[in-house]
């Protein structure tokens, strides 16, 4: 982070990211535009959560019809302490950012040209994904040459969208007014923003940031704002689904005062019962709660937060299946264009992983290093591969490959570089020749080196094991990190292997443990990581007596609370020390490695504690297990108790979501 003139003014910025085209790149693109913030404004003091959010119709000018096709948004918001007071300037700023990423802007000519083709050809945008049978595009030339054109409908997709939400100098918010432009400036600028306050997709991000940030205007809170935009939502609701059942009784009095072949046509001409028909949909972008992503992978986004993020993006999917099955009856299957079947695809599959997603995450350890202490110990590459794929098999989300043993069991001292690296590197490039995208691989080190080379050969993560004792530097695992878009796990330990039971001094071990891990995540953000890339361990077992450890697990609730919001934890307590204590294994019995009858016990001791794991996934997301299969057994069985798929029906039905967000 820059170290700031003492005698310069600066301000505050918040600002909104928005990206919706190159499919599985959008996320590359707002991660590759916070860094291009960072440099052309000045150092991030923090980002949100990363959301998924439905296409918002709130600016389309009337008489366009809503393109119910857009693909959906990923949406952040970063704040950032910039040098730079003029607000003007910073938006010119963004401007050329959006432009340099593949969004130039259009001229007045442009604009009204644009508007005049949409309402009179009904279409709202150009559509989808670039080079996909664009119709817009192959009548206005190439993708990004209709991009310029369709600037002034403001739904259309784009590969970047920075706005200029809030602006602070002076500890002041900044208020400028519509019609005020000095003569000098070729954007018209209002602060704050004009559709903060209607927009969830904003919102949401910003309860992240600053809760309690007073908007200028409003007069209100940002949380305050949010509870009312969640207030009109559940009322919105409430009136497409009345207007559906009114929908509904006409076409069934319609039917009962016509036969034959009226009949016929009725079923077919009538709107959807089920949709506000108006618009083919039920709720947009605006007021749907968007969807809350960690980011597992630039392409994989898992679900954070439970079902309540991800009902009104299933809502959304049903509308435009079903009103993608009224085309079809209509005009044939030929009436969908190729850029709506490839989107409604999309969708399909997206659907399917939302109903199926699991809350509690598996992440399988492969131990390549001889010290290990289980018997998970893989001697050769072929070997390594072969455990690696049973335990995706078993159910592994994530495969941990570690080189480097940090029991207190496993031979003094340091591993060297050069045999980590062997030991790693090449089960990872044999990982992903063998699996591809069928498993996200982790790298577990406390070396940049190996993190580094790991990545460079296809690991996904890097699970940091440096802890309190980390010195900072290139040899740091998060100066990789920083700066490279890879996510990133956390974990809480001081001393080394070596002294361990040394460090076990706490007066508050929760609250000591979540204070390190929230001043890192926050330190992490400063250096541009997306808060969606980091999870928090707390080290259990390790630097922690076993009462310690059980009152970590009691205490994530707790370390949630202290950790920025949004930022998940991943609990690793398989066949340690913590749970032989646990079952009742005697102090002689856990001073050496455990043995075949002590592994038993610790297997059952673990699993009592992926249970409640899985009935904890408001604040664990990912438990790092030696036993796959045994704790995906647990977790399924621990989910159908709580029923976790039927929680959506129920959510479904109730449009009041405003209490499940309390916590801010």
């Amino acid at each position: 982070m820059r170290e700031e003139d003492p005698g310069k003014e600066y301000a505050t910025a918040y600002i909104a990211l928005g990206s919706n085209l190159q499919g599985d790149a959008r996320l590359g693109i707002i991660e590759e535009a916070i860094s291009e913030l960072g440099r052309c404004l000045g150092p991030i003091l923090g980002t949100s959560c990363l959301y998924e959010t439905v296409p918002a119709f709130d600016v389309c000018p009337k008489g366009v019809v809503h393109d119910v096709f857009h693909p959906f948004y990923l949406n952040a918001v970063v704040k950032l302490r910039t040098p730079i007071t003029d607000p003007w300037y910073v938006l010119e700023i963004l401007k050329n950012l959006e432009a340099k990423t593949g969004r130039p802007l259009p001229t007045p000519e442009d604009m009204e040209a644009a508007l005049n083709d949409c309402t009179s050809s009904g279409e709202a945008t150009n559509e989808d994904v670039p080079g996909q049978g664009n119709k817009g595009a192959s009548r206005k030339g190439d993708w990004k040459e209709a991009l310029k054109k369709d600037k002034y409908v403001r739904g259309a997709p784009r590969l970047l969208d920075l706005d200029l939400l809030f602006f602070d100098k002076n500890g002041r918010s900044v208020v400028i007014h519509p019609d005020v432009r000095p003569v000098d400036k070729q954007w018209p600028l209002t602060l704050p923003h004009p559709r903060i306050i209607t927009r969830n997709f904003v919102l949401f991000p910003l309860c992240d940031l600053d809760p309690e940030y007073i908007h200028p205007v409003e007069g209100m809170s940002v949380k305050e704002l949010l509870r009312i935009n969640l207030e009109r939502r559940r009322i919105h609701l409430l009136n497409a689904a009345e207007e559906a059942r009114q929908t509904q009784e006409l076409a069934a009095k319609t039917n009962s005062e016509t036969s034959g072949d009226h009949i016929a046509c009725s079923h077919r001409c009538a709107p959807p019962a089920s949709l506000h028909f108006v618009h083919n949909y039920r709720i947009d972008g605006s007021l749907a709660i968007p969807r809350r992503c960690f980011a597992a992978t630039t392409e994989e986004l898992w679900t954070l937060g439970g079902d309540a993020g991800i009902v009104d993006t299933l809502l959304y999917i049903e509308d435009v299946k079903t009103h993608a099955d009224q085309i079809i009856k209509v005009g044939g299957e030929e009436a969908l264009s190729e850029v709506q079947r490839t989107q409604l695809l999309r969708l399909q599959r997206l659907e399917k992983t939302l109903r199926e997603e699991h809350p509690l995450k598996l992440m399988g350890i492969l131990n390549v290093s001889p010290d290990s202490f289980t018997d998970h110990f893989s001697a050769s590459v072929d070997e390594a591969v072969a455990a690696a794929e049973a335990m995706v098999t078993d159910g592994a989300d994530v495969v941990d490959v570690g080189g480097e043993a940090t029991n207190p069991f496993r031979v003094a001292g340091e591993v060297p570089l050069a045999v980590e690296r062997e030991r790693v590197v090449p089960v990872v490039q044999k990982i992903l020749d063998k699996l591809g995208n069928r498993v996200i691989i982790s790298v577990d080190t406390m070396k940049a080196e190996v993190a580094r080379d790991a990545v460079t050969a296809g690991a996904d993560w890097v699970n940091d094991q440096t802890g309190e004792s980390r010195k900072g530097g290139e040899g740091d695992p998060l100066s990789f990190v920083v700066g490279n878009s890879t996510t990133v796990v956390l974990m809480h330990k001081r001393g080394t292997p070596d002294t361990f039971d040394g460090y076990q001094d706490y007066d508050d071990v929760v609250h000591e443990v979540g204070s390190w891990l929230a001043s890192m995540s926050e330190a992490l953000q400063r250096g541009g990581v997306g808060r969606w890339r980091i999870l928090a361990d707390p080290g259990l077992g390790i630097s922690k007596n076993p009462e310690q450890s059980f009152e970590l697990v009691r205490g994530v609730h707790g370390i949630r609370q202290m950790l920025p919001t949004g930022i998940p934890q991943l609990l690793g307590f398989s066949r340690k020390r913590l749970v032989g204590w646990g079952v009742g294994e005697s102090a002689q019995d856990r001073k050496g490695p455990p043995t075949t009858a002590t592994v038993e016990g610790r297997r059952w001791g673990g699993a009592a504690i992926a249970a409640w794991c899985a009935a904890n996934t408001d604040a664990v997301t990912v438990v790092r297990t030696h036993d796959v299969k045994d704790t995906r057994l647990v977790r399924d069985v621990t989910e159908r108790i709580q029923g976790v798929k039927s929680t959506i029906n129920l959510m479904e039905k109730e449009p009041d979501m405003a209490p499940l967000y309390s916590f801010w």
